[in-house]
């Protein structure tokens, strides 16, 4: 079982006993905003979108042509 112990910098995260400082204290992480994650997160929540839409259309084309039937658009 693993312990943990609060982050001496933040006091407020906990982490396991052999790590020295949380993610959010780590110094590759300090002056990036909360809001460049959501930007980050929204880019690739567009781009999952986007290829579902695609993926649907080619469905709705295969159908279509299986079943004879007009196109949707």
């Amino acid at each position: 079982m693993c312990k943990y112990k609060k982050c001496p910098i933040c006091e407020l995260n906990y982490i396991p006993e052999d790590e020295d400082m949380c993610d959010i204290c780590r110094p590759e992480n300090q002056g990036k905003l909360i809001s460049n994650i959501y930007e980050r997160n929204e880019e690739f929540r567009q781009e999952k979108l986007e290829k579902y839409n695609q993926s649907h259309i080619e469905l709705q084309e295969f159908i279509a042509i299986r079943y004879n039937q007009p196109q949707k658009r």
